[in-house]
């Protein structure tokens, strides 16, 4: 999650691009699609020369009376897989619009069964993930949550703790430190926290206790 609003919307097309690269490179059964706004269905494509992720980005105003209203973000882009295996979806606000929502919320819903996951790679395949929309997205906070993780509110005013959990240096009134078996690492514009580094779990239940004492540790601004 970032607060600041969004200057323009085009700003957002490249490091979009960026964003369906990195899940495109995770192999076939994370090709993603999306709906226009006269709901054909579209491969997203980024390859060579071309891409239409831009027709998207430029379409994703969401209009008086069609579901906008201030509590809303003012523009919306959602990719998906078929099956739902994947979903990326892209909340933000523009300067100048009315709305009462953080600038820019990315979500990624990701299956972690074995059918999604063939080789066994799942965790590493999240952190991986989890790491190119911080590197590209520059948020204030995220997190990565587990199956069974309890309901947080939306969008996510607050820095929530996960399996994975990044907080910007901005976010941090002194200096962290971790409880362990967490432990922070420096990573872009912040830390990286892991709540357990190993076994990997398969739900929140098997972190459920690093996280709370996480959450207990860390400084939060404001």
């Amino acid at each position: 999650m970032r607060r600041a609003p969004v200057a323009n919307e085009a700003d957002l097309i490249e490091p979009l691009k960026q964003v369906v690269r990195a899940i495109l490179r995770e192999g076939s059964r994370f090709r993603l699609w999306a709906n226009s706004p006269a709901h054909r269905l579209y491969t997203i494509r980024t390859g060579g020369w071309w891409s239409n992720v831009w027709k998207f980005v430029t379409t994703s105003e969401i209009q008086w009376g069609h579901g906008r209203e201030p509590r809303h973000p003012t523009h919306q882009v959602v990719f998906f897989n078929w099956p739902s295996s994947v979903i990326l979806r892209i909340k933000f606000v523009v300067t100048g619009a009315e709305a009462m929502r953080p600038g820019l919320v990315a979500e990624l819903d990701l299956r972690t069964d074995a059918a999604t996951h063939p080789r066994g790679d799942r965790w590493a395949r999240l952190d991986r993930l989890f790491s190119r929309l911080i590197e590209i997205l520059q948020p204030d906070f995220g997190h990565v949550l587990l199956p069974g993780h309890p309901d947080i509110p939306d969008p996510p005013n607050s820095p929530e703790c996960g399996w994975l959990t990044y907080l910007s240096h901005g976010e941090l009134t002194r200096p962290l430190i971790v409880p362990p078996p967490s432990v922070a690492l420096p990573f872009a514009a912040g830390l990286k926290i892991i709540a357990a580094t190993t076994p990997d779990p398969d739900e929140y239940a098997a972190v459920a206790v690093a996280i709370t004492e996480l959450r207990r540790a860390i400084p939060l601004a404001g």
